[in-house]
This record gives structure tokens, sequence and C-alpha cells, in this order.
């Protein structure tokens, strides 16, 4: 456990100092860090497009607030839902490794335009998301353009509370 006996002299305060202060940051889930480092609640590690498209299977680093809410705002034109997905999608919400919800999607679901899920997370917490496609499609393979990008689903909005 650091400090030891060997890196004392790069200390501040004493070692039993040190170490109590330790001992305090990891109960109360404190850093030394800049407080900025981490103040995106919605960090995309992998699978996410600048232009909203996700891949069949993204993740990302969640930091819940106060109400404990996930929302997000997810669309699939409705030419690609019936032509290419047949009228049927599954999204599946998966935090820290435990599906919490899944979007079953059917014909008519994106007739009105985009649909909202919200969800109750752990508050106050970083949460690792996962969100799981059963389809997917490469637009160039359908004669929709030359995107050879695997596109799942438009995610247009995703907010923790």
């Amino acid at each position: 456990l650091f400090p030891t006996d060997d890196s004392l002299e790069s200390l501040l305060w004493p070692k039993k100092e040190t170490l109590n202060a330790i001992g305090v940051l990891k109960k109360y889930k404190l850093s030394v860090f800049r407080e900025d480092m981490y103040s995106k609640k919605i960090v995309k590690l992998f699978g996410w497009n600048s232009d909203g498209w996700i891949g069949k299977n993204v993740m990302a680093r969640v930091t819940s607030g106060e109400e404990g809410i996930l929302s997000m705002n997810v669309y699939l034109p409705t030419e690609i839902f019936s032509k290419v997905y047949k009228n049927s999608l599954i999204l599946q919400i998966i935090i820290d490794g435990k599906i919490i919800d899944e979007q079953k999607f059917s014909n008519g679901s994106f007739d009105k335009g985009a649909v909202d899920i919200t969800l109750n997370v752990p508050k106050n917490e970083t949460l690792s998301l996962e969100l799981k496609l059963d389809k997917f499609y490469i637009p160039a393979e359908f004669d929709l353009g030359k995107d050879l990008r695997e596109l799942g689903i438009i995610i247009n909005k995703i907010e923790a509370k």
C-alpha cells in the first residue's frame, strides 16, 4: 500500500497522517484530481458516432445524479425500420453488467417520431452503461448510400440526472 517506506521522503505529511487521508478519500469516494476532470455525466467509450448513430453494441461511463434517472431519446427512420429491420428491433440496456431494461420496438413504434426512454438507476454513482441491439445494418449493402458503418439506431439525446 502506498506510501511505502522508500517513498516517505516525497510526502508532505507523516506516513500515519497520509494513510489516514487516503482512507478518508476511499471511504467517501473522493479524488485528489481536479473536480472538472470527471464532470461529464456521460462519457461515450466506444460504438458511438458523432452523427447520433450507434453500432450494435456501445458502452459509456455514466455518472448518475441526485434523481437517479437515465433518459434517452432514440429514433430510427421508418423506412429503415420497416424495410431493413422488418418492423422489429430489441434494445437491451445494461448497467454494471445487469440487464435493467429491454425495449422491444415493433410496427408503428417510430411512426410519430423519436421515442423517449426513462429509467431509474442508482443515485450519485459512476455506472457502466452498455446498449445492445439485436440488429444493425450497413447502408451500402442496402443501396442506401456509400456508408460502410454498422448502424443500429440513432440516440438523439442521453442524459443522467
